[in-house]
């Protein structure tokens, strides 16, 4: 396994739980989107902490995770990337306010 998966989630605050809390349980929806794109080293999961005042870039897009009352969580595994794969894969759900994008960075040496 030899690519690098990341994972940036942002969701609606929780003020009933500590930050590094909620993104804990954020693993199993970060590990379901990271296995849309790639096969996962489950044990590899990593989270790597918050940003409650981040500004995330998707090209076209960008979004203020403070404007509009999130928190914005990031994960990385190690994998190997499935066929086809270019670009990062985001998901934005308008009614739950849950945006993620998943992306590969691809390790062209340990192949």
């Amino acid at each position: 396994m030899s690519d690098r998966i990341s994972l940036v989630v942002a969701v609606p605050v929780d003020d009933a739980l500590p930050p590094d809390v909620q993104g804990v349980g954020l693993r199993r929806l970060a590990l379901d989107r990271m296995k849309e794109i790639a096969t996962v080293d489950e044990n590899t999961l990593r989270y790597k902490g918050f940003s409650e005042s981040a500004s995330i870039s998707t090209g076209a897009d960008v979004r203020s995770v403070w404007q509009m009352n999130q928190i914005a969580f990031r994960f990385i595994a190690d994998g190997e990337a499935k066929e086809g794969v270019i670009g990062p894969v985001t998901h934005d759900d308008k009614e739950t306010r849950v945006w993620t994008s998943v992306a590969v960075n691809r390790n062209e040496y340990a192949r």
